[in-house]
């Protein structure tokens, strides 16, 4: 949830939620950037009851449009507004030249002008509302962004050229220059520091480190082929458990990844899991390099490594002859790299691997892998949101729906009135029927339905304000869960 706003310069509005990430609100229209489709005013009543969380130009700035809709609708049943006819509603929004706004107003809700907003029925309020957004601009216009802004990583320096890279989120190497200018463009969440003698430097935010890696010429030459084994195990092998996997994400240790695939054997009773090896010791120094020097996303090497993992983990199963069930557990980046392995794989082969994600950053769709496969993301949890932005989206809706006590049809009949606001739009004065802009709406209800039926997502409660990390409770409760149902399986079988 966001916590704070305020606007940079005209056409640019800073958003920052709960755990000071930073997001950039660009082009579009003003109430669409502020979230405030009535363009309610700051400090009023309705503004600070809804959760204003900053101001522009006079403005309140929400924190969802939702929570914009609910402000204007609040204050057109204020006591101020309720004997206010159309015209007093026109004068309101434009004072020096009120009659076009009044006669939009008038023809979207098919009343007189001077019927007050106390006798309007339920549908000519919400088509009254409908026009205010409209007038007020809230409609999409084609350059809109709203975008949450990478941190730094980590700084790689080359003490041989003195040349320094800047590992962005997990998968981007820039150039010092590039990532000076990613930052000036708002497009990485970093603060420029100007020295006296001109040289500047990149530094984190508050409450944000990165790490710092210097390479020499020795670092260059290291390959994957030094790896001894493609995977580490730990616990104990036991006749008839299913193979345990695990594939740790991004900046862990061997000792994290270890530890994180230990939760799943303690959960199994000690039983053994076989673990890929992504540490950052390794791949700072091997993939990590092969992605600077490829100026792309994930190097090669760990992708590699995976698809030789998998197909290990295929043999062992068909080695056995109860061809005991494949469970992998894969977590952030751990997810990415699985979805690049899986299509390096046969589909018979990729058909034997049940994948479970953990706050993946990638998601992966139960056609690429096992049907039994399936995501699991916590509702505090911003990783995922870059996976499947669409998906995560809706079921968090569903899931803040849930929570407070909505059924699913009003989610969708809010998402799809969302809609129609966003999607219509009057040129020159030229008004959308209410036919035509209810059958929208029903079409957007029944694109919902569908796409709810898609959802390979479950959003799971957070046990405290940030859910990323594989050990937290929210997670490791369902991983309790599935070993329990798979161990179960095996046993029958």
């Amino acid at each position: 949830m966001f916590k704070t706003a305020c606007k940079y310069k005209e056409d640019t509005i800073f958003y920052f939620d709960n755990w000071g990430n930073k997001y950039v609100a660009t082009g579009g229209t003003l109430s669409w950037r502020l979230r405030n489709p009535g363009l309610v005013h700051k400090r009023t009543p309705p503004a600070s009851h809804n959760g204003s969380i900053g101001s522009c130009d006079g403005f309140a700035i929400f924190a969802e449009s939702e929570h914009g809709q609910q402000a204007l609708t609040d204050w057109l049943y204020s006591k101020s507004c309720l004997n206010m006819t159309l015209a007093g509603i026109a004068k309101y929004y434009r004072p020096q030249n009120s009659d076009s706004f009044l006669t939009y107003l008038s023809n979207a809700t098919g009343v007189s002008q001077r019927k007050k907003i106390k006798d309007l029925s339920s549908q000519e309020f919400q088509h009254l509302r409908y026009a205010i957004c409209k007038l007020c601009g809230y409609t999409h216009v084609g350059d809109e962004q709203f975008v949450l802004l990478p941190k730094i990583t980590a700084k790689i320096e080359n003490c041989t050229t003195e040349e320094e890279f800047y590992l962005i989120a997990n998968r981007t190497i820039l150039s010092k220059k590039e990532a000076t200018e990613w930052v000036l463009t708002h497009r990485l969440d970093a603060v420029i520091v100007h020295e006296n003698n001109d040289r500047i430097h990149l530094r984190s935010r508050p409450h944000h480190g990165m790490e710092h890696i210097k390479l020499s010429e020795r670092d260059y030459n290291l390959s994957e082929g030094q790896f001894e084994t493609i995977c580490r195990t730990l616990g104990e092998k036991k006749i008839g458990q299913c193979i345990w996997a695990f594939i740790n994400g991004i900046s862990n240790s061997r000792e994290d990844a270890l530890k994180s695939a230990q939760l799943i054997s303690d959960a199994a009773e000690g039983e053994q899991v076989l673990s890929l090896p992504n540490d950052r010791s390794i791949w700072t120094l091997g993939n990590l390099i092969t992605a600077i020097v490829q100026k792309g996303f994930l190097g090669t090497a760990v992708v590699n490594l995976a698809v030789r993992f998998f197909r290990h983990l295929i043999n062992l199963s068909d080695e056995d002859t109860t061809h005991p069930s494949i469970i992998i557990f894969v977590h952030s980046q751990g997810a990415i790299i699985a979805e690049h392995a899986l299509e390096h794989l046969k589909d018979e082969e990729r058909k034997k691997l049940r994948i479970f994600t953990f706050g993946g950053g990638s998601f992966i769709s139960t056609h690429k892998c096992h049907p039994d496969s399936h995501n699991y993301a916590s509702a505090s949890d911003l990783i995922p949101q870059g996976g499947a932005p669409n998906h995560q989206n809706l079921a968090l809706a569903l899931y803040h729906g849930a929570k407070k006590g909505e059924s699913q049809e009003t989610v969708i009949n809010r998402l799809a009135l969302r809609d129609a606001i966003l999607c219509f739009n009057s040129h020159e004065g030229a008004l959308v029927s209410t036919e035509k802009f209810e059958t929208w709406i029903q079409q957007r209800k029944a694109y919902y339905v569908n796409e709810i039926q898609k959802l390979e997502i479950t959003i799971l409660d957070p046990g405290c304000h940030l859910e990323h990390s594989f050990k937290n409770d929210c997670y490791q409760n369902v991983v309790q869960v599935l070993v329990g149902r798979y161990r179960k399986k095996s046993r029958k079988s």
